[in-house]
């Protein structure tokens, strides 16, 4: 299995499919808009910028870069957040390639450590990431924020 990352910026063919994944796995009626601007905003050098998976050439998953990814901790940055790996291709190895790749373009762009917030528990922790606290988002559920030293 050959799995390449690639900016989505590199990629705007497939802007409207990344984001409608994004949508489908987070959104609301209300936000589809934000997930087509997060992804054609996306930048190739800097954040925010978003990063596409391919196996065996095939589009298979995202994460992104984010300066925040909470309204309510604006002073934690950058954010590793949209991290998605379509169904079919789950329990390959993509979704920690495409973290381990977020983490290398944090430590390049020169951050000493990143943030992300999620209502997983354990899959984070086994990957090394620290618990902060616990917070609330956007939409009024309960979340985890967690940091990693790069």
């Amino acid at each position: 299995m050959d799995i390449t990352i690639e900016p989505a910026a590199s990629n705007p063919g497939l802007h409207a499919t990344i984001a409608g994944w994004l949508w489908n796995e987070w959104g609301t009626p209300q936000n589809r808009g934000l997930y087509t601007s997060l992804v054609a905003h996306c930048r190739k050098d800097r954040i925010p910028a978003i990063y596409l998976a391919f196996v065996n050439g095939q589009p298979a998953g995202t994460v992104g870069l984010l300066r925040t990814d909470l309204l309510s901790r604006q002073e934690f940055t950058p954010w590793m957040a949209v991290l998605f790996v379509l169904p079919e291709f789950r329990r390959r190895g993509i979704a920690a390639a495409l973290q381990s790749h977020a983490m290398g373009e944090a430590r390049r762009l020169g951050f000493s450590e990143i943030f992300l917030n999620t209502k997983m528990t354990g899959f984070y922790e086994r990957g090394g990431w620290v618990f902060l606290e616990t917070d609330v988002d956007d939409h009024g559920d309960s979340i985890r924020i967690y940091r990693k030293s790069l």
